[in-house]
């Protein structure tokens, strides 16, 4: 589960990372690991059937992180819902606010 988690985490760093957020990527960052990580340490009924099946994977356990995107990214779309999402785009949404505020003051 500690793997699982840890690759969630650098999966959810790279996505925000290629959706260019700019100043708000750090900050939608921060937001979503706790959010990641409350979803995973309490899943949904209907979250468990796809994380007992993607743990049940021996193939994706070959090395220290599990580097198949793909799964991490459908397994990302099961764990956070929509609120979550709405969350992490209003922190990255709050960051590019505040630097535009402190540039106009500055």
């Amino acid at each position: 589960m500690t793997q699982l988690r840890v690759s969630l985490n650098r999966e959810i760093r790279h996505l925000l990372g290629e959706w260019n957020l700019g100043v708000g990527e750090e900050a939608a960052v921060v937001v979503a690991r706790p959010l990641l990580l409350s979803r995973l340490k309490s899943p949904s009924a209907s979250v468990l059937p796809t994380l007992e099946g993607i743990l049940m994977q021996n193939d994706l356990y070959g090395e220290e992180f599990i580097q198949n995107s793909d799964i991490l990214r459908q397994l990302l779309g099961v764990l956070l819902i929509d609120s979550d999402w709405e969350n992490i785009a209003t922190a990255a949404a709050n960051a590019v606010r505040m630097q535009v505020m402190q540039r106009i003051s500055a």
